[in-house]
């Protein structure tokens, strides 16, 4: 067989059963990453990786592969923290921990008087090499609103938040999106509880490409080509229980069996750089 260059992938997870994020029936499918060829030729260049097809790849070649088999693939999974601490190390202990749970990107909301914690967080997880996707979100309420003009709050979705989370009234909601051109969600309609132990796909959709299409994620929350190869691959026990077996960013396996890989993985930040 004569095996063109087009013709091997980077990594091919084999025989896997998918659940895209959409919340269509689980399908099992070899799905197949490459990474984006520029970084090949300069190895200091940020390396991303990305669904490049998804079928039977039996007959295509591969650098490298994993075994499938009796697993399920499933895009990372989105979420908001409900609950971030009042110091910057406590926030990023809860977004390590978050991300050995399977959230690959989870977005934090802060009032505008915390922009400079947001502004902390970011140094903090540019320092360590955090592997997780992290977002900042500006939350509002009816205080802020009475004591902050719309031009203060321009500047500071400006300054690197990416949407709205307005903590008292779900009218308003809209009317931040419709202003400020950013997503804006009525805090009480964020979910708060998650159950994964039926592998539901519509559960998944739940906390991936629903979350995605929220916050504008778009290459985020689904399994399909060109989205970027944040998954995660899951096993069941004999008690029936869901684990977590690899967690990938950008294509690169970086937590397998809860155990952190020797791997430095950067995630994608979009947190204020200033106030």
């Amino acid at each position: 067989m004569v095996i063109f260059i087009q013709d091997i992938y980077d990594l091919v997870i084999n025989d896997v059963n998918v659940i895209d994020g959409n919340g269509t029936p689980e399908f099992r499918a070899d799905v197949a990453i490459n990474f984006n060829p520029a970084a090949r030729a300069d190895p200091i260049s940020e390396t991303m990786g990305v669904i490049a097809d998804i079928g039977d790849m039996n007959f295509f070649a591969a650098k490298d592969t994993i075994d499938g088999k009796g697993c399920w693939l499933t895009p990372g999974f989105i979420t908001v923290l409900n609950n971030p601490q009042s110091s910057v190390d406590k926030v990023f202990d809860q977004l390590k921990d978050l991300l050995l749970s399977g959230f690959t990107s989870v977005l934090v909301p802060y009032t505008y008087e915390q922009i400079e914690q947001s502004i902390l967080l970011k140094s903090k997880i540019d320092s360590e090499k955090f592997s997780g996707n992290v977002g900042g979100l500006l939350k509002i309420d009816n205080n802020h609103k009475i004591l902050i003009d719309t031009l203060a709050i321009i500047k500071a979705l400006g300054s690197g938040f990416i949407g709205v989370v307005d903590n008292d009234d779900q009218k308003t909601s809209s009317v931040f999106t419709e202003w400020f051109k950013k997503p804006s969600v009525y805090w009480k309609k964020i979910e708060k509880k998650i159950d994964l132990n039926s592998l539901n796909a519509k559960e998944i959709a739940r906390i991936t490409s629903f979350q995605a299409k929220r916050w504008n994620l778009s290459k985020r929350g689904t399994i399909k080509i060109g989205q970027i190869a944040d998954l995660i691959l899951l096993t069941r026990d004999h008690t029936g229980k869901i684990n977590i077996k690899t967690i990938f960013i950008k294509g690169f396996p970086i937590i397998s069996k809860n155990q952190r890989l020797d791997v430095i993985v950067k995630g994608d930040y979009w947190l204020p750089e200033k106030k």
